[in-house]
């Protein structure tokens, strides 16, 4: 099996493609400082470059770490004209699967003291589409500030804020050296409204009409725990 975006992975209709191109570059001018870039092209399907930035600042006891995210993603080949290429996303009159045509741009501070993280982030998704990222079905992981168990927050309009507290147990002394315990606090609100198939969530919208199975626009939280590694 190859490899697809949301829209297109289903395992019987689906359409899978085997030619993804990557490449980018960690430039670090100051040993504080990360910069960023990377270019990934799944053929018919989508272009993406992606910006990013890390910086730690020391300060009192702690360091402050800023981490700045920006995907932009475009159409490629198939996916522009050939609806079995198409991804989810809100394109206006109720239309929910079209060409890529997405913004995603996120920006997370986090301040580090003695094993624990504090953070606080916030996450924007503009354009036509969802933000999408290679995926093959449940499992698939994405480079968003937001990825959790609970979801991606990743729809067409959506905006998320987000508060985090980490432990890291390697604190704690020899037999606990690869376990963290992290608590996210997602905060999502939609702002365009669509459908898709197969119970998949409205999206939000745009427009002030929306389809009357949908649910209005609302704010939503979440709470999970983590724990990896082992004792």
């Amino acid at each position: 099996m190859g490899m697809p975006i949301p829209g297109a992975n289903n395992p019987q209709a689906g359409e899978f493609v085997n030619k993804f191109y990557y490449g980018g570059v960690d430039y670090k001018p100051t040993k504080d400082l990360t910069l960023q870039y990377y270019y990934g092209n799944l053929q018919d399907f989508y272009k993406q470059n992606f910006l990013g930035l890390k910086y730690d600042w020391q300060i009192g006891p702690g360091t402050l770490r800023t981490d700045l995210r920006h995907f932009d993603n475009r159409s490629d080949g198939a996916n522009g004209h050939d609806p079995d290429f198409y991804t989810f996303g809100y394109y206006g009159d109720g239309v929910t699967k079209g060409k890529v045509d997405s913004r995603l741009s996120s920006a997370q501070f986090t301040y580090l003291l003695n094993g624990h993280t504090f953070a606080a982030g916030l996450q924007q998704v503009s354009g036509d589409s969802d933000a999408v990222w290679l995926n093959q079905g449940a499992g698939s992981t994405a480079y968003f500030m937001t990825e959790s168990m609970i979801g991606k927050f990743q729809r067409a309009g959506e905006t998320t804020w987000q508060v985090r507290y980490g432990y890291d147990f390697a604190r704690v002394g020899p037999g606990y050296v690869r376990k963290r315990l992290e608590n996210p606090y997602p905060h999502r609100r939609q702002r365009r409204v669509g459908t898709q198939p197969d119970g998949e969530l409205c999206h939000s919208a745009r427009t002030a009409q929306r389809p009357e199975h949908c649910p209005a626009p609302r704010l939503t939280a979440h709470r999970s725990i983590h724990a990896t590694g082992q004792r």
